[in-house]
């Protein structure tokens, strides 16, 4: 959308693993005439900040069946509450469990120094399992902050 939108410029950022832009023609991309290639392969510092965006494999999806009332008074952009185990609408009510997977990768954050600050709903879409209703299922971003040294 970018691409189509801007007047004057535009700034791509992006890994150079893929060789997107290299100026030599492959069989995906066509050579880019008049760009303009500027490197920095200096070390970026870490972020104090990190948004996650949970998928399918990071909640434990079967929950939803259970928690119907509280996920139909949902819409994206409400915040939720979190602990350890999932997330809670702002009135208490349990609306999804993390899966063991996600578990994992919470720790990793917490060994690299981050907590986790907050949640909201992302977006919410229907998943059904074999044999069973479509349900909705409750997507969340959820912020980590880099605890400070002292």
């Amino acid at each position: 959308m970018g691409i189509t939108r801007a007047k004057k410029s535009l700034a791509i950022h992006y890994n150079d693993n893929g060789n997107y832009f290299s100026g030599q023609k492959n069989y995906r991309y066509a050579v880019v005439d008049e760009l303009t290639y500027t490197y920095d392969n200096s070390v970026q510092e870490s972020s104090n900040y990190i948004i996650k965006q949970l998928r399918h494999r990071d909640i434990f999806l079967s929950y939803f069946y259970k928690v119907q009332k509280a996920v139909e008074n949902l819409k994206s952009g409400d915040e939720l509450k979190m602990d350890e185990a999932g997330c809670l609408d702002l009135a208490g009510n349990r609306v999804l469990y993390f899966s063991e997977r996600f578990k994992k990768e919470l720790q990793q954050f917490e060994e690299k120094g981050y907590h986790p600050v907050g949640a909201r709903v992302d977006y919410i879409l229907y998943w059904k399992e074999e044999d069973k209703e479509e349900v909705p299922i409750v997507f969340p971003l959820v912020g980590f902050e880099r605890t400070p040294f002292c």
